[in-house]
């Protein structure tokens, strides 16, 4: 790869045999490295049918109700203090 141009700003994380991490692979490329390892990405997990896990899904309505109550409490003590 030519080291005048320009990666896109594509984030498909890979790693090389050294263990370094580059954020695509035109960036190890333009590094010198010919050989790297794609790395997946973590996702939600989801169910064998394609859905989302039942830990995910808790973790997601408590993450909602986290805001949702901190949006509420903040509210009261604006409003508390006019």
């Amino acid at each position: 790869m030519d080291n005048t141009s320009h990666c896109p700003m594509v984030v498909e994380p890979v790693i090389t045999p050294d263990g370094k991490r580059f954020s695509n692979s035109c960036e190890a490329e333009r590094a010198g490295y010919t050989s790297y390892t794609k790395l997946r990405a973590k996702t939600m997990q989801t169910t064998a049918t394609g859905q989302m896990s039942t830990l995910d899904h808790v973790l997601n309505v408590g993450l909602i109700f986290t805001g949702v109550s901190v949006l509420v409490l903040v509210g009261i003590l604006i409003f508390k203090k006019k």
